[in-house]
């Protein structure tokens, strides 16, 4: 009985670490995106700056609300090493974004055709 407790007692312990490994803090972090809409701010070289919001579901399924996204059933999301990746439009459009300290994600697009450029992300509603 004692070792039973014991046991247990050392399973909870090790644990409550994962949160602190950085295998961890990622499985923290795409949980915590899931179920959760955040706004783009893209500015893409041929039409300028572009607003739209996307959602995050479980299994790395991205719900685009783009008027440009012209195959929205194969959007995917995936957060590897710290690196946000959402990929639209048939694969055809990358982001790639890391975290800021103040919650937010900053980084790049990129099409198949070469062209790159800024992008933003922040919680579309916060409240």
């Amino acid at each position: 009985m004692v070792c039973s407790r014991l046991l247990t007692l050392l399973l909870a312990v090790a644990l409550s670490g994962c949160a602190h490994t950085p295998k961890g803090r990622e499985a923290a972090q795409m949980q915590a995106l899931t179920g959760t809409t955040w706004r783009i701010v893209a500015n893409l070289p041929d039409l300028g700056t572009v607003t739209y919001d996307v959602t995050f579901h479980p299994d790395g399924r991205l719900e685009s609300h783009s008027p440009r996204d012209t195959t929205p059933d194969d959007d995917r999301w995936a957060l590897d090493e710290g690196l946000l990746t959402l990929t639209m439009n048939d694969g055809r459009i990358r982001y790639e974004c890391e975290r800021l300290p103040d919650g937010s994600y900053a980084g790049g697009g990129f099409n198949l055709r070469g062209e790159r450029w800024g992008v933003t992300m922040s919680l579309a509603d916060p409240g």
